[in-house]
């Protein structure tokens, strides 16, 4: 009989244990596409809650990986890292700005514009005008990346030929992303546009992971395999961001194949489709593209002044040569900047997460839902932003010498750097609340108070700090433009101000206590 019995349970165990192992392999759960979750709304607050939780993730993550991978590159490119580091930054300052052009603000646009349909549930509008700025995109990317690639001799920087030379290679590697990427950017602003940040992120995730992958790869085999030049592994690191934007390209257009069908269906249950011919959906969406290119090119432009007058103003302001100064650039444009943009995202997670809910309520008229999404916003920006940089400056020595190498200057313009975080992340925030509420002119002045208050004072703020000048004359020019646009968004819909400024109170004596108590001890 007991044998009887352990051969009976034996038998039941292993029939469990196949049972369970087929229905892990073969019957998962149903995919929950695009349409399924538009259908399953949420209150405000869960959106903007869900979406800046997605969108942190995948940015900090993304940020994170991309300072992480400074240690082991700078570590291979050897007594030449200084050098690989600048060479990399002159690239990339331009690439980032090209990108910014050629993109010309469309992926906000669409997601702004599919929110304001997904609130009058004019599925198909949107997905119209979705194939049609997709063929605009390509074709910018293709003018865009030819261009870039010709006028590389233009933005090239050396004190010899040959180093010229070496930043033109370096620029024109970076051509073949901006093909691809100006359609893998409104791919994520359809997506963003339906408040599904979630694949918005994983692309990010994707984008990131492959591309320092082979940075990583191709940059120890140049280096440490073959023995080849440094200017050969920038070349190929730079490169590393179009494989990196063909993985994420796959990823998004394999995710809206299988949301096709569900999307679809969708379309038929809203409302009929408005007649637009292909002209009349470019000048839709440029018409709400072009001053968000301007805006969203804040951050650039403003590093673009840097790279352009800080070498020039040093030797005539301060003791420091042209090469101190290039020394000093390369500390707080580039190495510094690497690790702040962790923070940065933080502020560009929250902005693209309340940017579609507050373009849907605003769009209705529903005044009363746009009051509370701005000072839900303004509040999840205290709580995140400010003990964010605030813990980075105080922790700024041993992060320094983690990413790079122990350096008083670097560590103090990283601190410097880390203050500057709070005013570019409510700017940034502010510009896109703004333009949520197609308040375009308003953004676009601010941008000009940044650019001119940040000219005026560069050469005074580079006299007296040296080469913290250009942080705090930055950190000016935003917190101006920041209060111009506070006092607008106020007029516009009286938000709770007190409620927001409560919370940076309570959020700004927390950490100073913390700063206190981490300078004591």
């Amino acid at each position: 009989m007991l044998a009887i019995y352990f051969k009976i349970m034996y038998s039941y165990g292993w029939y469990n244990l196949r049972k369970r192992i087929y229905q892990y392999m073969f019957k998962r759960k149903p995919y929950v596409g695009l349409s399924d979750k538009i259908r399953n709304q949420k209150n405000s607050q869960q959106i903007l809650l869900e979406s800046s939780s997605w969108l942190t993730i995948g940015n900090i993550v993304s940020r994170l990986l991309g300072a992480l991978y400074i240690i082991p590159w700078g570590m291979w490119m050897g007594a030449d890292r200084d050098n690989a580091n600048y060479l990399y930054f002159i690239a990339y300052n331009i690439y980032a700005l090209v990108l910014q052009i050629s993109t010309a603000g469309i992926p906000v646009a669409i997601s702004k514009i599919v929110a304001d349909n997904h609130a009058r549930r004019d599925y198909k509008t949107s997905w119209r005008l979705f194939k049609g700025t997709m063929l605009f995109m390509t074709f910018l990317g293709f003018v865009f990346a030819a261009g870039m690639y010709f006028a590389a001799p233009l933005f090239a920087k050396g004190a010899t030929p040959e180093e010229v030379a070496d930043s033109i290679m370096v620029i024109r590697s970076l051509t073949p992303a901006v093909l691809i990427i100006p359609p893998l950017s409104l791919m994520r602003g359809y997506y963003q546009g339906y408040n599904e940040m979630a694949a918005s992120a994983k692309s990010q995730l994707w984008e990131q992971v492959v591309r320092i992958l082979y940075m990583l790869g191709l940059t120890y085999f140049v280096m440490r395999v073959i023995h080849g030049g440094f200017v050969v592994a920038v070349a190929h690191s730079t490169f590393a961001a179009f494989v990196g934007a063909v993985i994420a390209f796959l990823y998004l257009a394999y995710k809206m194949f299988r949301d096709h069908k569900g999307m679809m269906e969708l379309m038929e249950e809203g409302r009929p489709e408005r007649p637009l011919s292909f002209w009349k959906i470019i000048i839709e969406v440029m018409r709400e593209a072009l001053p968000f290119v301007l805006v969203t090119s804040s951050i650039q432009i403003i590093s673009l002044i840097d790279q352009e007058t800080f070498q020039r103003l040093v030797p005539i302001f301060t003791n420091f040569s042209f090469e101190e100064g290039k020394e000093l650039i390369t500390l707080f444009g580039f190495n510094a900047n690497k690790v702040i943009m962790i923070v940065i995202s933080l502020a560009m997670s929250i902005s693209t997460a309340a940017l579609p809910l507050l373009a849907a309520h605003y769009s209705v008229n529903d005044r009363e839902e746009v009051k509370r999404v701005i000072a839900n916003n303004l509040g999840l920006f205290a709580y995140i932003m400010i003990p964010a940089s605030v813990g980075m400056a105080i922790v700024s020595e041993p992060i320094y010498n983690v990413f790079y190498s122990p350096d008083p200057t670097g560590t103090y313009l990283l601190m410097v750097s880390c203050i500057m975080c709070v005013f570019l992340g409510l700017f940034v925030t502010f510009t896109y609340i703004l333009q949520s509420m197609e308040q375009h002119i308003i953004a676009i002045k601010a941008l000009g108070f940044t650019v001119l208050i940040k000219l005026l004072w560069q050469p005074m703020m580079i006299y007296f700090l040296g080469g913290a000048g250009p942080l705090i004359a930055s950190s000016v020019a935003y917190f101006v433009a920041t209060l111009y646009m506070c006092r607008h968004v106020l007029r516009i819909t009286r938000f709770d101000l007190n409620y927001v400024l409560k919370k940076f109170g309570q959020v700004l004596l927390a950490s100073l206590a913390m700063a206190i108590t981490s300078a004591l001890t």
